[in-house]
């Protein structure tokens, strides 16, 4: 999306991903999905696998995304030896989670999920829906930025040759606002999952092994409406897999929250 939405009515058709991409969703009246498939999301990047010539990219997150102001944490670079550990964030709201660690190349250790460092001790949960639609937390300024999770740190790779090489960490998910006073259809979905860790690669399984990368964390999905709840999710990221001698699998990203209100409508 490329700014906030006001619908009277809206249908998403069969298999359509929608990436609300930081902005609002206010629907009058009903929500209609095409399929299981449909969905609207703020999805993490998925970590890029490891090839027979380079370590796995980062994942990439969110920078001051649409009117809510989204940031999320990317993930850490695939290792050609040791997997890199993303660059911690500063979540605007407690008990954010964090990424999923890299998993162990050929002797080479992957990066650890980033460090989510508080913002201040004022930043806590969020007052009431209100608050929670425009993604204000309680002691945060009215024009603060939301912050999410920390992105998945890279899968490490052969520690002293280039015969393997990590995944890359996944990144953290963003934030989805969306109210709708009714849900109709096809059971689809409301997600904000972390990205996937990307899988490593071994020219040589028998003697070296890539390890995968972390999963992102999940981010925050907030739904106002006056009867039942759609499907949503915000689970983390599931890491990539390890791949030849001594590597091991990234580990899967933290879930994020689930924001549901039921406002009656006469």
């Amino acid at each position: 999306l490329t700014g906030d939405k006001y619908y009277d009515n809206v249908t998403i058709d069969a298999g359509v991903r929608v990436n609300t991409g930081g902005f609002k969703v206010f629907v009058y009246g009903t929500t209609t999905w095409g399929s299981t498939t449909s969905c609207f999301h703020m999805d993490g990047g998925a970590g890029g696998a490891a090839s027979a010539s380079t370590a796995g990219t980062a994942g990439t997150g969110y920078t001051n995304a649409g009117s809510i102001g989204i940031t999320s944490g990317p993930g850490g670079t695939g290792g050609t030896g040791v997997g890199a550990t993303p660059t911690g964030q500063s979540p605007t709201y407690r008990g954010a989670p964090t990424g999923g660690a890299g998993g162990t190349g050929h002797y080479a250790a992957g990066g650890t999920g980033g460090v989510n460092v508080e913002a201040s001790l004022a930043a806590g949960g969020f007052r009431d829906h209100n608050s929670a639609i425009h993604g204000r937390t309680m002691g945060v300024s009215n024009l603060a930025l939301f912050k999410t999770g920390s992105g998945g740190g890279g899968g490490g790779g052969a520690q002293f040759s280039t015969q393997s090489y990590g995944g890359g960490g996944g990144a953290a998910a963003g934030y989805v606002s969306y109210s709708s006073r009714y849900f109709a259809g096809a059971a689809g979905k409301i997600t904000a999952i972390g990205g996937a860790g990307g899988d490593g690669y071994s020219h040589d399984v028998v003697q070296y092994g890539g390890g995968g990368g972390g999963g992102g964390p999940g981010g925050v999905v907030v739904v106002v409406t006056s009867y039942e709840q759609p499907i949503v999710s915000v689970a983390g990221g599931a890491g990539g897999a390890g791949i030849g001698l001594n590597a091991t699998n990234g580990a899967a990203g933290g879930d994020g929250e689930y924001l549901a209100f039921t406002e009656r409508v006469s």
